[in-house]
């Protein structure tokens, strides 16, 4: 070796570098096997990442499909069959996925649409489109939709799948029909709508706005709406108006405009601005309306106000604006009645109206609630005014509203009342002093009738008796010259008496069948004397039409037939009196039948100038008539106030010289002639007398109970008496009786009280008064389901007392003094059946009077003894008996007053007056009763120390009887 190396080292490192030469390919592969590991495993990684991330997209997908709002399906490409649906689909559709799952078009869409589904440019022919459809729902209805499809091809273009997006176009429709709606609304609106860009350029006007202004849509879109501006409003007015409405405030105003014509208007409007998505303005709305006639009303109104303020001011009377009972407005008449300036009234409180706080909330309380009724209210009160005066007011108010009162207030008027309340009383004070002059007049017609019919009813008597006896001619002529002139002298009272009846409205007239043919002959009876004396013939003539029967007042209706008759024969000297009845058919009715009644003369007949005088009271047609012919001038007056009674008016036709005819008409219910005859029998049935009846005299004047005890007695009934009305229920309850005479005043129980009790218990119900349960159980017993006659006993004469007592439940009323036919009578009309001649007993013969009234009118025992024995029959005992009872009972009454004087109760008082004038009554002294009516009247009043000197001057006056 030429390097002296060994041969074997050499060898070796030969070996060695041979074996890593071999070793460098083996490296080198490994490398490359290495890397192509390492790859694979990227690769992988990156198939994961990228199946990872494709799975992610998909879920985002599906995500995004299923959360979309509009329905989404996937087709196959070729049957088209449905193979996968959102959420929004089933529920646009109503169907569950699975259901939807396989469908074909045919079973999805409208019959109609299924061919343009299909169509060459169908959505499902090509790489898809657009189209609007109706789709079937579940429940078979067609939901309209707008479906946007594709068709997805692979790389090759080969159809994958077809899938689309269906928008439910159901509430899309809706907003389009209320865009619509809204559109007309606008374009209809009697309203001017003008809309405006920011820059105030006009973009939209509807017609209304056209018709107002005359601007043409063409001419006013792209104008500013100062077009309108009429100059009659400031610029700051708009500078205003445009401040808030561009900082987004919504704006209202009236403009005064001017159209197109150059004429001026007014409009109320409403001004807003529109914001866009950005919330930014966009737009303004103006809604405008024409009020130019509002507008001139209001000036009106403002000039009306204008005109009422001033007459406010200026009334008479006060009034007043009032809010939750504030004083907000008054005139200067309201502050002077109150008493306060103007000024210091305003924002008061209305208390200052009243007396007190009591008054004060009383009217409050009473009378607000009427003005929320919408009422007015009206009352007076006494206050006093702000200067310290008394005055009386009165309030008149309204509500302006009743639904709103509180917050509308109410408008009162104030009148001061006081002098007219002091006229008031000025009248008041003339008026008792009327009804005091009245009274005495009354009074004195009641005396006069009194005192001169006792007397003339004994002249008439005794007159007639003396004409039985034998009389030569002269002795015949002059008794029938007394019979004539008393029979007349009586008349005249009759016709006074009645005269003053009917001024007092006092005479009823009766309504009874009776027949026109009977008080027609009774008519002729009565006055054919006299009409032959004068040689005159008197007719009566009646019409075939005119019904035979009537019901009314045959006793009135014949006293203005004899009135019109005899006064025709007074003033005729030749010819003939005549009485025409006639029916005016065309007036009458199915009720009542009008009757007309002429009543004709040949007389002298009365000039037309004093024919208005005629019927006027105590008038004649000239002073010389009453000289020569005589009469009063009441007989005229009387009939027509009887015919106005009657409902009907009396006439007269006169030629001066020839005669006169009277004429009147009435009108009266027709009736059969068998009620007549019926009612006929029973006043027949009536009249006769009753005896043995079983009497309860109820009466709490001792000596009223003792003269009619012996008066019924005398009339042969059988009497017991009981003195106030608690004792007759015990009498009641434990006896029967057929009749009870039941005084009204009593003490302890009166006899109205006493009424309703017995006829609470006959009737079976509870009575008001309260009574021990024995005493009702008794009276249960003895009185139930029954009725006994009650007749009232009062010395009380006027109506009012009458209806009283039978609303209380009695049958009958009699007045006192007792009269014996009076009581005869109201027990025939309620007695039994058994009949006599006559009620007084056989023994019991008039009693003459023993000495002639004029001797003995001032001698007060005899004029009392000559009553009892004429008037009521007694016997001389009784009367002695009845004296000193009466006497006793007088005493008693006077005492009782006398004390209740000195005391000041009126109560007692008028309760011992009204005994006393029952007693008086009885015994015949009837001024001295008025004295006592007077003395009850007055304590009633409660005017107790004007009954003094009556009261002495009428003890004094009965000392006589008084012993």
């Amino acid at each position: 070796m030429a390097s002296g190396l060994p041969l074997l080292t050499h060898t070796m490192i030969l070996l060695i570098i041979a074996f890593f030469v071999a070793l460098i390919p083996l490296a080198v592969f490994s490398l490359f096997l290495e890397r192509q590991r390492v790859r694979l495993a990227e690769m992988k990684e990156e198939l994961l990442c990228e199946k990872r991330l494709k799975t992610q997209h998909l879920k985002r997908f599906k995500a995004v499909i299923e959360n979309n709002k509009d329905g989404f399906w996937i087709m196959e490409p070729k049957g088209f069959l449905v193979e996968s649906v959102n959420n929004a689909l089933c529920a646009m559709l109503g169907y569950r996925s699975e259901e939807l799952v396989g469908k074909s078009p045919a079973e999805l869409f409208a019959a109609g649409d299924v061919p343009r589904v299909f169509a060459k440019n169908g959505i499902l022919s090509g790489d898809g489109g657009r189209i609007r459809v109706s789709l079937r729902g579940a429940n078979d209805s067609l939901i309209p939709v707008f479906i946007e499809s594709c068709l997805m091809r692979d790389d090759k273009g080969n159809p994958l799948f077809c899938y689309a997006f269906i928008t439910d176009l159901r509430q899309r429709l809706k907003d389009l029909e209320k865009i619509r709606l809204l559109e007309a609304a606008v374009e209809q609106s009697a309203s001017s709508i003008v809309i405006t860009d920011i820059d105030g350029q006009i973009r939209y006007v509807n017609p209304a706005f056209t018709n107002t202004t005359g601007y043409s849509r063409e001419e006013a879109l792209g104008q500013n709406p100062r077009l309108l501006q009429s100059g009659q409003q400031s610029p700051e007015f708009y500078q205003q108006m445009w401040l808030e409405i561009s900082s987004g405030k919504v704006w209202h105003g009236r403009f005064c405009n001017r159209k197109k014509d150059g004429s001026l208007y007014w409009e109320d409007a409403v001004i807003a601005p529109v914001r866009d998505e950005d919330y930014r303005i966009s737009h303004f709305v103006a809604v405008k309306n024409d009020v130019t006639e509002k507008v001139r009303i209001e000036e009106q109104l403002q000039d009306k106000l204008a005109e009422l303020e001033l007459i406010v001011e200026h009334a008479g009377a006060g009034i007043a604006y009032v809010k939750g009972r504030k004083i907000l407005g008054v005139n200067e008449a309201a502050a002077n009645i109150i008493g306060f300036p103007v000024e210091q009234l305003l924002l008061k409180d209305t208390r200052i109206l009243f007396p007190g706080d009591n008054e004060y909330e009383q009217f409050g309380l009473v009378y607000y609630p009427e003005l929320r009724r919408g009422n007015i209210v009206d009352v007076e009160f006494q206050t006093r005014n702000g200067k310290g005066e008394e005055i009386w007011v009165r309030l008149t108010g309204q509500a302006v509203d009743r639904s709103a009162l509180d917050e509308k207030g109410a408008v009162w008027i104030i009148q001061d009342m006081t002098a007219i309340h002091e006229y008031q009383h000025q009248l008041e004070e003339a008026r008792k002093q009327a009804e005091e002059a009245s009274r005495s007049k009354s009074n004195f017609l009641a005396n006069m009738s009194h005192e001169i019919r006792t007397p003339m009813n004994a002249i008439i008597g005794m007159t007639r008796l003396v004409q039985d006896t034998d009389l030569d001619p002269l002795q015949k002529k002059y008794v029938s010259r007394i019979e004539t002139s008393s029979t007349m002298l009586l008349g005249l009272l009759n016709g006074i008496l009645d005269f003053s009846k009917i001024e007092a409205g006092q005479l009823l007239l009766e309504e009874q069948p009776f027949l026109l043919e009977t008080l027609l002959d009774n008519v002729y009876s009565t006055m054919i004397g006299l009409a032959r004396e004068k040689k005159l013939t008197l007719l009566i003539d009646r019409d075939e039409n005119v019904p035979e029967a009537f019901i009314g007042d045959a006793v009135r209706l014949g006293q203005i037939l004899v009135n019109l008759v005899g006064n025709g024969i007074k003033f005729t000297d030749q010819g003939e009196i005549g009485i025409h009845v006639s029916l005016d058919e065309a007036a009458s009715t199915g009720e009542k039948a009008v009757l007309h009644f002429a009543v004709s003369d040949t007389g002298i007949g009365i000039p037309e100038d004093k024919q208005h005088r005629l019927f006027q009271s105590f008038q004649q047609a000239d002073s010389s008539i009453s000289r020569r012919y005589g009469g009063t001038g009441l007989g005229l007056a009387i009939s027509r106030q009887l015919v106005q009674l009657m409902g009907g008016e009396i006439s007269l036709t006169s030629t001066e010289g020839i005669g006169t005819t009277f004429s009147f008409t009435i009108a009266l219910p027709a009736c059969a002639r068998d009620k007549v005859q019926q009612v006929c029998q029973l006043d027949g049935d009536r009249h006769s007398n009753v005896t043995g009846l079983r009497v309860l005299l109820v009466e709490d004047n001792e000596a009223n109970r003792e003269l009619g005890t012996i008066l019924l007695e005398s009339s042969g009934q059988k009497v017991q008496v009981a003195e106030h009305g608690l004792r007759a229920l015990e009498l009641l309850s434990d006896t029967g009786f057929d009749v009870v005479l039941m005084d009204v005043q009593m003490p302890e129980m009166d006899g109205v009280t006493a009424t309703r009790v017995i006829r609470a218990v006959e009737e079976e119900r509870e009575p008001e008064t309260l009574l021990t349960g024995e005493l009702f159980m008794k009276l249960q017993q003895r009185l139930g389901g029954g009725h006994v006659p009650i007749i009232a006993l009062t010395a009380h004469a006027m109506d009012s007392d009458r209806t009283r007592c039978l609303e209380a439940g009695m049958d009958e009323y009699l007045t006192k003094p007792f009269q014996p036919e009076q009581v005869v009578e109201v027990l025939q009309k309620f007695g039994g059946k058994e009949t006599l001649a006559d009620s007084r007993p056989a023994s019991a013969e008039p009693v003459s009077p023993a000495a002639d009234e004029s001797e003995m009118e001032n001698d007060l025992g005899s004029r009392v003894r000559l009553h009892l024995s004429t008037t009521y029959k007694l016997q001389p005992e009784q009367v002695d008996q009845l004296l000193v009872t009466s006497a006793r009972s007088l005493s008693e009454h006077l005492d009782k007053a006398l004390a209740a004087l000195e005391a000041e109760k009126s109560d007692l008082l008028r309760e011992a007056a009204h005994g006393l004038k029952g007693n008086l009554l009885n015994l015949g002294l009837q001024e001295h009763a008025q004295t006592a009516a007077m003395v009850e009247q007055r304590a009633g009043a409660g005017e107790t120390r004007s009954c003094r000197r009556p009261l002495v001057s009428l003890k004094s006056a009965l000392a006589e009887l008084l012993g």
